[in-house]
């Protein structure tokens, strides 16, 4: 398997990560900065309060040695009060000296000036024998002086010029965070800038992108009309090719035309199951696949799907063993027709694929919450199994295992594709193991759940699986005229009254000889002009409608019908098939809304439509107001 490649970022996922991530770390550094620079600010104003307060202690001490020294002088103190004043005007000098005072040149002279009258009168104060009162005098002048300078410096220098002083010792520090928020608004406009710019590109991608979804849209929707038109024009010739080859296969013939007859029918319905996978894919592409909730026994789908291939590995003498557990006939509500697709799709590959062994189709139910129900179905071989490397690749559309020029089978590659989206919107997967040499295990799986009062029920017909080559006879009932508007179940003397509208000769000629057996009276009608026309007339037991028409097309002409017989113009609700090539599920809803009671594609197969009229025979009886309520 191919590892997964890693996320590759765009050019401008690129370019817009390194811009968020320049700007942040940038941003980041600016922050830090800033709370530096606050620090370095706080850290300012605290030396300026400690260096007031170391001042003003210094000039406090010196005030008190001056008093202790007029005490002194008046008997009022001793010598170790004296001593006691010195020593603690020392100790604030020397603090003082040694902290950002030292940074003011006339308050370090003051402070100088008072360390200095300490150092002369030290030894006097201390170690004098005698301390006169005299001397004492001359020194309490000596220091009243000095302090007086200190704090007149103080106050003339420093006090009066705080602000100033203050100004001066963060001035740098304002001019730093100053030039770094400038530099943040930069940085911020910057990304702003490019943000817009990046804004701008986005929206003008937006706009491209937009323009070329539109582009995509409008080209898928040419696409899907394309292949609409495509089908249409493919299954008209079909519809002539596939109903004469049934017509043909029930003449007499000899062994050459049985087999000519038989190459010409499965060619046609190999070209058939292409033009469905095309379209088939376009319903995915576009959301259109519609699922149909329906009671069905999964059981029995599995058990037809294996009998429809046993002829073909039969022809191979491969086996083909159907695994289905006991008491696997219960019931449950999802969509029969899809369902049955994805098995036949795999048992259909299995035999493709495996010449010799057997094909083991498997069932298996797995209970779970809310009263839904795992179906799982299995479908192993003994083919050649598929190489490791191709096992992601077959589930792409338009692709197989081997794409040589020289496969062996052919087929257009979106089975698997188509059978994947199935399971997937029935709440399901499909799982593979193989191993070259050894087969492959195929595993679907699908979410049902338990049926409900009111449910609709399937019914087994012939639209429910592809046809057999050989399909034994089918008995119904049959039309008759008694009376115009309804179908009666007993087969009558003569054959009902049917309105064939068709713009294509072929169509209607395939049409009558598909509708042999029930000894019908057939008008035709070209255009949905003559059908409303003819309608008018009443007599009729049933109309085969054809939808696309020159002039009024068959939805057109439906309309006009049923509001004929609303408004009792007519003698009653004649019941009207459509058949048609546009079977989309879409166009099968708008048919229905309209008023139209079945649908038969195209190509028909006489199986088809004479279940659809088999069916509108056996709810003839149960209508008593056919108009539209």
């Amino acid at each position: 398997m191919k590892p997964t490649s890693p996320f590759r970022p765009t050019g401008r996922t690129l370019r817009a990560l390194l811009a968020v991530g320049l700007v942040g770390i940038l941003l980041v550094s600016l922050l830090l900065v800033r709370e530096r620079l606050d620090e370095e600010e706080k850290r300012a104003t605290y030396v300026m309060s400690s260096l007031s307060w170391k001042v003003s202690e210094a000039l406090l001490e010196s005030q008190k040695m001056v008093t202790a020294l007029g005490l002194y002088e008046q008997g009022g103190a001793d010598r170790e009060d004296v001593i006691v004043a010195a020593e603690l005007l020392w100790s604030r000098t020397d603090v003082l000296l040694q902290s950002e005072f030292n940074k003011h040149v006339t308050l370090v002279e003051a402070g100088q000036a008072l360390q200095a009258y300490l150092s002369r009168n030290e030894e006097q104060i201390y170690d004098a024998a005698e301390f006169p009162v005299h001397m004492a005098a001359a020194m309490r002048e000596e220091l009243s002086e000095a302090a007086r300078d200190m704090r007149a410096i103080w106050i003339r220098d420093f006090l009066g010029n705080r602000a100033t002083i203050h100004a001066t010792a963060t001035q740098d520090i304002a001019d730093a965070r100053a030039f770094f928020e400038r530099l943040i608004m930069a940085c911020v406009a910057l990304l702003a800038l490019y943000m817009i710019a990046e804004i701008r590109g986005a929206q003008r991608a937006q706009v491209r992108e937009h323009k070329l979804r539109k582009e995509a849209l409008s080209a898928s929707e040419a696409k899907s009309d394309f292949l609409a038109n495509v089908s249409h024009e493919i299954r008209t010739p079909l519809n002539g090719v596939i109903g004469m080859a049934q017509e043909l296969a029930e003449t007499q013939q000899t062994e050459d035309q049985r087999q000519m007859t038989q190459v010409i029918a499965s060619s046609a319905e190999l070209l058939l199951g292409t033009i469905n996978d095309v379209l088939d894919i376009s319903k995915i592409e576009r959301g259109r696949m519609a699922l149909k909730d329906l009671v069905f026994a999964p059981a029995e789908r599995v058990r037809l799907s294996a009998e429809l291939y046993s002829p073909q590995a039969q022809a191979k003498e491969v086996r083909i063993v159907t695994k289905v557990p006991p008491g696997a006939g219960a019931e449950l509500v999802a969509d029969p027709l899809r369902f049955t697709q994805v098995v036949n799709n795999l048992v259909s590959n299995a035999v493709k694929f495996t010449d010799s062994g057997e094909v083991t189709v498997s069932l298996a139910f797995a209970e779970r919450k809310g009263g839904l129900c795992e179906v799982e179905v299995a479908v192993s071989d003994t083919g050649p199994g598929v190489p490791e490397g191709a096992l992601d690749q077959i589930f792409r559309p338009f692709s197989q295992a081997d794409t040589s020029a020289t496969r062996q089978h052919g087929g257009t590659g979106l089975g698997l594709t188509i059978s994947r989206a199935i399971c997937k919107e029935m709440g399901g997967d499909i799982s593979v193991d193989s191993e070259p040499g050894r087969g492959s295990v195929f595993t679907a799986r699908f979410m049902m759940r338990a049926p409900r009062d009111g449910d609709p029920r399937a019914t087994l017909g012939a639209a429910s699986l592809p046809p057999k080559p050989k399909a034994a006879p089918t008995k119904h009932a049959n039309l008759q005229d008694q009376k115009p508007g309804t179908l009666s179940k007993d087969k009558a003397p003569k054959g009902p009254n049917i309105l064939l509208v068709d713009d294509s000769a072929t169509n209607r000629l395939v049409m009558k000889r598909l509708l042999k057996s029930l000894d019908a009276r057939i008008e035709e009608a070209e255009s949905g002009l003559d059908a409303v026309r003819l309608a008018e007339t009443g007599g009729f037991d049933l109309i085969l409608m054809d939808i696309q028409m020159p002039g009024m097309d068959g939805m057109e002409a439906t309309t006009e019908i049923r509001a004929k017989e609303a408004r009792g113009e007519t003698a009653g609700r004649v019941p009207i098939i459509a058949v048609t090539a546009n079977v989309m599920s879409h166009q099968v809803e708008t048919y229905r809304a309209l008023g139209m009671d079945e649908v038969v594609a195209k190509p028909v197969r006489k199986a088809e439509i004479l279940d659809a009229i088999g069916q509108l025979s056996g709810q003839a009886g149960k209508r008593q107001d056919m108009r539209p309520h």
